[in-house]
């Protein structure tokens, strides 16, 4: 999927549209990208590699936007790479206003859908309709799941977090539940979303409850 409208001047479409300048459309533009700066105040609770530390949800987006990079040739057929990484990119800028929610976290899960589409409609909203929409829809696509680029974005999601749980340098990882099952579910979308990651996610699993490291706190 490419940009709509990509070729036309874009300027010239605003101004149209809305009687707005140039200048007003890169400010509005300007002042967006220095919104989604707040992303990198939203902690994760996962910890990088080296255990120092939690992740923010900014360098989330970024390891996504890699993996979305060099694991390209493991996609379904026909994801189009710069649109894998423009979903990876987007999906999580609602977590400046809604936070960063624990999917082991039953209480601050509910009400997420409603905290999240408020966030997109006044962040997205920031910008000049047509890109506004544009990212919108690209976080709908994400969360809806059903295109293939969705599919393997959403898969590059969940293993993103075991990828650094399992290789923490001082090996203390865990996958923070009691049976297998649970995480299991949780990354059955790696199976159909990049099948090629799906024995790792397996394989993981199986070492972290046959060895016990499972019930260890990050």
């Amino acid at each position: 999927m490419r940009d709509a409208g990509a070729g036309a001047d874009h300027e010239t479409v605003r101004t149209a549209e809305q009687g707005a300048s140039p200048e007003d459309r890169l400010e509005r533009q300007l002042r967006f990208l220095v919104e989604i700066d707040r992303l990198k105040t939203v902690i994760r609770r996962t910890r990088i590699t080296d255990h120092s530390r939690y992740e923010n949800s900014a360098e989330h987006s970024w390891h996504l936007a890699m993996m979305a990079l060099l694991l390209h040739e493991h996609a379904p057929p026909g994801v189009d790479l710069l649109h894998a990484v423009e979903l990876v990119l987007v999906h999580d800028l609602v977590e400046i206003d809604a936070g960063d929610t624990d999917w082991h976290d039953a209480d601050a899960s509910a009400g997420k859908a409603e905290r999240e589409r408020a966030a997109a409609t006044r962040l997205f909203g920031l910008l000049a309709s047509d890109q506004s929409s544009r990212l919108l829809a690209l976080w709908e696509e994400f969360e809806a799941g059903e295109t293939p680029a969705a599919r393997y974005a959403n898969a590059l999601d969940r293993v993103q977090p075991m990828l650094l749980v399992r290789y923490a340098q001082d090996g203390d990882w865990a996958l923070r539940s009691s049976t297998p099952e649970p995480v299991l579910g949780r990354m059955a979308p790696v199976e159909t979303g990049c099948r090629a990651l799906w024995p790792f996610v397996q394989q993981v699993i199986d070492e972290a409850f046959r060895t016990g490291r499972h019930s260890r706190r990050p």
